[in-house]
């Protein structure tokens, strides 16, 4: 039986230099990203943002070689995965 996990879309920025680790079998690229929601105040007239939430990003294998050859700090990304919390350990060569 499969267990099923919703998938998540996050927009935001590229804040760290991605990372590539893991191993030639097993690539793992790490990276930090912000995001930041906006809205739009009717009665200033002023677009207001909302405090940053901080997330790292982990890709795996071929996502992971990817990934790394396309993104930099700095560029607008689009995020779309599962969402894990707390440590994880990759030792044993296989993602969340």
């Amino acid at each position: 039986m499969a267990i099923q996990q919703a998938a998540v879309t996050i927009t935001g920025f590229v804040a760290g230099d991605p990372v590539l680790g893991g191993t030639d079998t097993f690539p793992v690229l790490t990276f930090r990203m912000g995001s930041t929601r906006s809205r739009f105040n009717q009665s200033t007239q002023q677009w207001e943002d909302f405090a940053t939430a901080w997330i790292t990003v982990k890709a795996f294998r071929a996502l992971a070689k990817n990934t790394k050859q396309s993104v930099r700090r700095g560029d607008r990304i689009v995020v779309v995965g599962v969402l894990q919390h707390g440590p994880v350990d990759y030792r044993a060569g296989r993602g969340p």
